[in-house]
């Protein structure tokens, strides 16, 4: 496009429309080969779906689409349109073209009753606004201080037209001082500056939505004179960005908490530009939301760089979990940078499918306390095998629904310290802890005696990998499981290698803690009775003994409504197993083969 071409259009390049209500950018305006007659707008579109091309036409590359220059993904086709001018300005058109308004012009448009205006011509800067008179601006303007929140999502704002010409007696008049939350998101701005013009009638301003826009326009200055300290929460959310306006904005917004950077196709490639040995860390951000992105592995380095960081959300991304500095072999596991700062990390809907990459995150990240993990292959293909399992063909059924819960809940926790206080946005209490601790011991003790007896195969859930070591020494010494791995502690595993458990050949040893019952079970007047109720002792609180009990009667369902009291018989003495006692491993009450248990049942609903 040369100037005469421009001169003879309304529009410019990288100015910003409304086509039929969907957001837009110009990126050309010229000839092109299918209409060498006529002036023809290239356009990109904000939704990647829309427009039949990617500003390629016959081989030709008329001009580069934004989605290629921030992915380098050269499979994009879409995203991008050519218009004949003639159209987009005739009258009888079918496209319906809007172009920006100015800030004030969208905040009277949405927030003042068109009664209360009058019409009298006079000047904002050097520009008429509106028809509105400036002291009648002001008037109005005294009702906008008052406002808490402003939101003017999809009202085509693009700018505060002439602001810089006002003098500073004019601009106080026009200041947002008690605006806490300001709402610009999927309008027409194409510069951050416009942005900055804005925040400078927000002295106060703590939360700020730009998200839908698209700075196609890099600052005129890379380093502000006064940095915005104010502004805390940030949402960049589909902005298509640039790694130029985001490093302003890390420059620059120096007071960031929270900073939502979703949906902009980042890649790992794109983040490690962040880590510069001139540039200082990041250390005020708490909060990023990088989901919905382009991220394949976990960006270890972000931590260095945001070295406070609590919050992080990576759902919606292509992640499979690896541990840092993983392709050097002589890597020290011990040795390794430990991320204390995280707290609560979202890795949902990635494609994370093996259990050792568990492992991995219990082992970087300490103090992690929510954990989400849902939607990926590891949990799809565990709900996959346990459908196969039970023999279920129907697994829209809701029992059914809350059994797999239940136990993926059960198979995942257990890999996890203490520290880990929810799964998936559900709470995780003592108890459910414990008993996902006993759970995992029963069958690892159970495929132990398979492995012994008939050669069979670990389940690799129930096997930890290198950085699940300490992990697995800490139940080791909880449930005394030295005399199933005799000299564990000289033993250095590899991932998924049974063999190195070094496992004692010795069937006694599994059977040591495991024996028989008898239970009387009183219910409604009536008593049901097993004579070989099997239950390891110290593996086993009396809160899971209860449940074993109701799930042999098929009566778990009724927990909710009886208290459930046991006793035991020593001799001719019966005594009540107290409720403040069940978190007690059965293994206390020295229980010998053949005693008998009675539980009695108090309806309480």
């Amino acid at each position: 496009m040369n100037s005469h071409q421009e001169e003879q259009c309304c529009f410019r390049v990288d100015q910003r429309l409304s086509i039929n209500s969907e957001l837009c950018t110009v990126k050309f305006i010229g000839y092109i080969p299918n209409w060498p007659s006529e002036l023809a707008i290239g356009i990109e579109w904000d939704h990647i779906l829309k427009g039949k091309n990617n500003g390629v036409l016959k081989d030709l590359q008329i001009f580069k689409s934004n989605y290629y220059i921030v992915t380098s993904d050269s499979e994009i086709k879409t995203g991008c349109s050519f218009i004949k001018y003639k159209k987009l300005v005739s009258s009888s058109s079918a496209y319906n073209v809007k172009v920006g308004i100015d800030f004030y012009s969208a905040l009277i448009d949405k927030y003042t009753e068109k009664t209360q205006l009058d019409t009298s011509n006079i000047k904002f800067g050097n520009k008429t606004v509106l028809n509105y008179g400036f002291d009648k601006l002001i008037e109005i303007n005294s009702n906008f201080k008052k406002l808490p929140t402003i939101s003017l999502n999809n009202e085509l704002v693009s700018n505060v037209d002439n602001i810089k010409t006002l003098s500073n007696q004019d601009l106080q008049s026009l200041l947002l001082p008690n605006l806490n939350i300001l709402d610009l998101s999927n309008n027409l701005f194409s510069s951050l500056d416009q942005i900055i013009d804005i925040l400078s009638l927000t002295p106060n301003l703590p939360t700020l939505d730009l998200s839908g826009n698209r700075f196609v326009l890099f600052p005129s200055n890379g380093n502000l004179k006064h940095k915005i300290t104010t502004v805390i929460n940030l949402t960049l959310s589909n902005n298509l960005l640039f790694f130029g306006n985001l490093l302003f904005i890390l420059n620059n917004f120096t007071g960031l908490n929270l900073l939502n950077l979703s949906e902009n196709y980042i890649s790992v490639n794109f983040l490690s530009n962040l880590i510069k040995p001139d540039i200082n860390p990041f250390s005020n951000i708490k909060s990023l939301n990088l989901s919905n992105n382009n991220i394949n592995q976990l960006p270890w380095f972000l931590f260095k760089a945001f070295p406070n960081l609590s919050i992080l959300n990576l759902s919606n991304n292509k992640i499979i979990l690896s541990a840092p500095n993983s392709g050097n072999k002589d890597i020290d596991i011990n040795n390794v940078d430990i991320y204390n700062s995280l707290v609560d990390l979202n890795l949902s809907s990635n494609l994370i499918s093996e259990w050792f990459e568990l492992d991995i995150i219990n082992w970087f990240f300490n103090n992690l306390n929510h954990l989400k993990i849902n939607d990926n292959p590891l949990t799809i293909n565990f709900k996959q095998n346990f459908l196969i399992k039970n023999k279920i063909m129907n697994n829209k059924d809701f029992e059914i629904e809350k059994k797999f819960i239940d136990e993926i809940f059960i198979n995942i926790i257990f890999r996890f310290d203490s520290n880990l206080k929810k799964l998936n946005g559900s709470d995780i209490n003592i108890n459910e802890k414990k008993n996902a601790d006993y759970y995992f011991i029963s069958k690892f003790k159970q495929l132990y005696n398979d492995h012994i007896k008939r050669n069979t195969k670990f389940n690799d859930n129930y096997i930890f990998s290198d950085f699940g070591l300490k992990r697995w020494d800490f139940l080791i010494d909880e449930y005394n499981l030295y005399p199933y791995l005799s000299e564990y502690k000289n033993v250095q595993f590899k991932n998924k290698a049974i063999n190195n458990f070094n496992i004692e050949n010795n069937e006694n040893t599994l059977t040591k803690d495991l024996i028989q019952l008898r239970i009387k079970f009183h219910l409604n007047d009536k008593i049901y009775k097993i004579n070989n109720f099997q239950i390891f002792t110290n593996i086993t609180n009396i809160l899971k003994f209860k449940s074993l009990i109701l799930k042999k009667f098929n009566l778990i369902n009724i927990l909710q409504y009886y208290e459930i009291k046991i006793f035991y018989w020593i001799g001719n003495k019966f005594y009540e197993i107290e409720s403040n006692e069940s978190l007690k491993s059965i293994n206390d009450y020295n229980f010998k083969n053949g005693d008998i248990i009675e539980v009695f049942t108090n309806f309480i609903y």
